[in-house]
């Protein structure tokens, strides 16, 4: 079990953000919605080292509030957001486990491998910031020049 003092959670700040600039979106609506904060504040607080996230599916589910039939889909919604891989793509996740990397500009445990800076420099330039970047209200510069 993580300690959860030591995770830096910004998910409330950038949902807060998100309502407040609603109006760049079409639908003027946030982009980073409530749905959305309510799961990656589930995920963030689960968070092992870094921004990564080892859980079964059941607890998933269950930490989600979502049915084992709707987990996948759920996970497509935060593509975004969140990396899933299972032991197929990855030998080191145990079977029957999922690792999901939570992007680390919402959340992030610190450790001395990298900084957080690193870890969010890293994400963007992985996840090449095609059409996922644009559903990411972090990633919107309005967002960027907010004082901290």
């Amino acid at each position: 079990m993580t300690d959860k003092q030591d995770i830096i959670n910004d998910c409330f700040e950038i949902h807060t953000q998100s309502i407040y600039y609603r109006y760049l979106n079409k639908r003027n609506t946030p982009m980073f919605t409530q749905r959305q904060f309510r799961m990656m504040v589930a995920l963030v607080e689960l968070i092992d080292h870094e921004n990564v996230v080892l859980i079964g599916r059941k607890a998933l589910c269950q930490v989600l509030q979502v049915r084992p039939n709707n987990l996948n889909r759920t996970l497509d919604r935060l593509s975004h957001l969140v990396i899933a891989t299972t032991s197929m793509n990855d030998k080191n996740v145990p079977r029957g486990c999922l690792k999901l990397e939570v992007n680390p500009a919402y959340g992030w445990k610190p450790s001395e491998d990298k900084t957080r800076e690193q870890a969010i420099r890293e994400w963007y330039l992985l996840t090449e910031c095609g059409e996922a970047c644009s559903k990411d209200f972090y990633f919107k510069a309005v967002y960027q020049h907010q004082p901290s």
